[in-house]
C-alpha cells in the first residue's frame, strides 16, 4: 500500500500566505475607514422618553436602546460602520461628551482618561454636507457648525413631526443638572427635560427645547472615531454675516456708525464690519432691519444665492 506524505511546508506556507491576505485587508480596511468622513444625523423615527420602547431598540433599555436606534437606523439607511454610531445622550452617570469617544464617566473627569480626549470628529451629515469639525471645535466656546444637522439617516431634510430632540446635555457636552434625564431613559412620564432643535445653530442644537419625557422627540446620532478635515464648502453667491460687534438700540452711539442715526447707522455698521473683514466691495452691504416705515424685504434686491463668508449657503 502505498501511502501518501502531506507536504506539510506548503500547506504552511499557504497558510502564512492566507493570513498574510488577512492582515492586509485589514489593514487597507482600516486606512480606508480612517480616510472617510465621520457621519451624523437626526433619526427619522421618534419616540418617547423610554427609548427601550423604541421598536428599534433591540431589547436594550436606557442610552444603550439609544446607541441601537442609532445603529439601526444607519443600518437601514446603509451608512458604512454602523455599529459605530451613539446617541448624543446624557445620564446621570455619563456625559455625551465621553459617550461620544466610547468612555463612561464626566468630562469633568476627563472621562475617566488621563487626559480630556478630544478626538472625535469632524462630521458630515448623512447628505455629505459638512456639519462641524473636531468635537472640541463643535462645542462651545467656538460652536463651529456649517450646515445645520436637520437631516436623518437617508440624508432627507427634516420637514414633518417632532423637531426637537432628547439630549439633557449642555453646550459643552456634560449632563444638563436642571431637569431629568427620563430616569435615564427608562420612563415616560409628564418629567420635564431638555434637549436640543434641529433647525438651530451655535448651542440651541443641543439645549434649546424644554419638553416632557412622555413626548415624542428624535435622537441625534454621531459616528465615533477620528476621520480626515472636512473640505471647506465653496459655495457662490451674495454675501452675508452677524456683524462681531453689538451695542444699544441707538444705533446711532455704536462706534462704527460713522455719524449716521437709525436704519443710515445700521448699514454704516454693516459697511464698517465688511471693510474690517476684509470683504469685497464692503460699501454693497446693507443692514437687514426694519422701521416703523421701511421693511428689511424692501431693502434689498434678490440676489440668492445667500451664503457666509466661509462660503456656507444659508439661502437660495
Amino acid at each position: 500500500m502505498t501511502s501518501t506524505r502531506i507536504p506539510t511546508f506548503s500547506f504552511v506556507r499557504l497558510w502564512g500566505t492566507i493570513w498574510t491576505l488577512v492582515i492586509v485587508a485589514s489593514f487597507l480596511a482600516s486606512a480606508l475607514e480612517a480616510q472617510q468622513p465621520r457621519v451624523a444625523f437626526v433619526t427619522s423615527v421618534s419616540g418617547d422618553g423610554n427609548l427601550g420602547s423604541w421598536p428599534d431598540s433591540g431589547a436594550e433599555v436606557g442610552a444603550a436602546a439609544g446607541d441601537a436606534i442609532c445603529q439601526a437606523r444607519a443600518a437601514a439607511a446603509g451608512l458604512d460602520n454602523a455599529a459605530n454610531f451613539v446617541a448624543w445622550l446624557s445620564t446621570t452617570t455619563d456625559d455625551a461628551y465621553c459617550r461620544l469617544h466610547g468612555f463612561a464617566g464626566k468630562k469633568a473627569a476627563n472621562c475617566g482618561q488621563a487626559e480630556l480626549p478630544v478626538a472625535a470628529g469632524p462630521w458630515v451629515r448623512a447628505d455629505g454636507l459638512p456639519y462641524s469639525e473636531t468635537i472640541d471645535r463643535l462645542l462651545e466656546p467656538e460652536s463651529v457648525l456649517y450646515y445645520l444637522l436637520e437631516v436623518d439617516e437617508f440624508g432627507n431634510p427634516l420637514q414633518t413631526g417632532a423637531f426637537s430632540t432628547f439630549t439633557m446635555t449642555i453646550e459643552d457636552g456634560s449632563l444638563n443638572s436642571v431637569f431629568t434625564t427620563c430616569s435615564d431613559w427608562t420612563d415616560n412620564s409628564s418629567a420635564n427635560t431638555k434637549g436640543g432643535v434641529v433647525y438651530y445653530g451655535s448651542d440651541g442644537w443641543t439645549i434649546a427645547s424644554t419638553s416632557r419625557c412622555e413626548f415624542s422627540s428624535r435622537l441625534y446620532c454621531f459616528e465615533t472615531g477620528s476621520g480626515p478635515p472636512l473640505t471647506p464648502p465653496a459655495t457662490i453667491g451674495s454675501l452675508a454675516f452677524v456683524t462681531s460687534v453689538e451695542g444699544m438700540g441707538d444705533l446711532g452711539g455704536w462706534a462704527d456708525a460713522g455719524g449716521e442715526t437709525g436704519i443710515a447707522a445700521a448699514d454704516a455698521i454693516c459697511q464698517a464690519r465688511a471693510a474690517g473683514g476684509g470683504l469685497a466691495d464692503p460699501s454693497s452691504f446693507n443692514a437687514w432691519i426694519s422701521d416703523s416705515t421701511t421693511n428689511a424685504i424692501d431693502r434689498f434686491e434678490d440676489l440668492g444665492p445667500r451664503v457666509r463668508p466661509d462660503g456656507v449657503r444659508i439661502a437660495d
